[in-house]
């Protein structure tokens, strides 16, 4: 037995199945964006690199979790709009801890507009990611319709 084949053996066993190798990349390809997204997010709170190692390990073991492309495609889209709406959360809570008025810095037109694009920016790949999940709309409209 090889050790290649042990390992296998092993991440079958936390994850259920395995993944050919196109899969296995675009996981460690999503895994490395979704990881520096992360750390470029949260830079103000923690150190880049314990972000990064973490966002990686963590995306990685999620989204190798899933059981097809399909699955990471649309894990990993959900992901990125998690942290896109993430980004105006994280600035304010930094800003708020380091400011004299907190609340009558959050509650400023400019700042509540950020909010807004940013999570409608958000919706972009959360809507793509639910279209890669379900499949095309057309064929369930058609379905709940009872045509």
């Amino acid at each position: 037995m090889s050790t290649s084949d042990a390992l296998r053996r092993r991440l079958d066993r936390w994850f259920g199945h395995g993944h050919d190798a196109l899969t296995t990349g675009l996981v460690v390809g999503c895994a490395v964006v979704l990881g520096a997204l992360a750390a470029w997010v949260g830079a103000d709170l923690l150190p880049r690199a314990v972000l990064f190692g973490l966002g990686v390990v963590g995306f990685g073991a999620v989204l190798y979790g899933r059981p097809s492309r399909r699955g990471v495609v649309a894990t990993a889209l959900y992901a990125l709009a998690a942290l896109v709406a993430a980004v105006p959360v994280v600035y304010e809570l930094v800003l708020a801890m380091h400011v004299a008025d907190p609340l009558a810095h959050l509650l400023s037109v400019t700042d509540l507009l950020f909010v807004l694009v940013c999570w409608l920016l958000a919706l972009v790949p959360a809507l793509v990611g639910y279209r890669v999940a379900t499949g095309p709309f057309g064929p369930r409209v058609r379905a709940a319709l009872g045509r």
